[in-house]
């Protein structure tokens, strides 16, 4: 089984309302939908930067430096990365543990997530991703969920490897991702309680 794993929502305990709040100490509303193209209700517009940043379209000397213009007190670099892993709260262990014991069954583990350089770089400094045979993170993938060229570069991917006549296992916590998984003939789940019951290990 190829079983694909997002992170936010489903493997990390996810926090935009944390780092949004943490961010409004900085920035107002307006500048945050002119900036950032986030609007107060935490929801991200179509092509924002934030979503340019997950495209690999902006880099992160860019990305940091647009939002330190945009703030209204001096902020560094340093406290401009550390307010945006506000956003990651964490993987909880046994999480990790579960998907350890599906590789060890025989399973190839995949992540699958929209993600960027900021929270590459902090996911690989405090967890152990092993368990991952590769990691599908958006911004070097230049494609962003539930674009369909990030699914069919996926699809390449596993043509490649000889993988592509396994039943393919896609966990999402957003409905959207997965209606575009369930296209390419996926099987989806929105959390790891639901793949567990679906599959369980012995």
């Amino acid at each position: 089984m190829n079983l694909f794993i997002d992170m936010g929502g489903v493997l990390m305990h996810h926090n935009l309302p944390g780092c949004l709040a943490a961010l409004r100490e900085h920035m107002s509303d307006e500048a945050m939908a002119r900036v950032l193209g986030m609007l107060p209700n935490a929801e991200g517009l179509p092509n924002s930067m934030m979503e340019q940043f997950e495209r690999g379209e902006v880099d992160e000397p860019t990305f940091v430096s647009r939002l330190i213009a945009g703030m209204h007190t001096p902020v560094s670099r340093e406290e401009v990365v550390r307010i945006w892993n506000i956003m990651h709260a964490g993987i909880p262990e046994e999480s990790l543990d579960l998907l350890r014991r599906y590789a060890d069954a025989g399973h190839h583990l995949y992540l699958l997530s929209n993600s960027n350089p900021i929270h590459e770089r902090d996911i690989l400094t405090h967890y152990d991703m092993s368990c991952f045979e590769y990691l599908f993170f958006s911004h070097r993938m230049h494609v962003h969920k539930p674009e369909r060229r990030m699914y069919e570069q996926v699809c390449e991917y596993l043509k490649e490897h000889h993988r592509a006549d396994d039943v393919t296992v896609f966990v999402d916590d957003i409905a959207m991702n997965r209606e575009v998984g369930e296209s390419f003939g996926w099987i989806t789940f929105d959390g790891l309680d639901a793949l567990q019951r679906a599959y369980p290990l012995a």
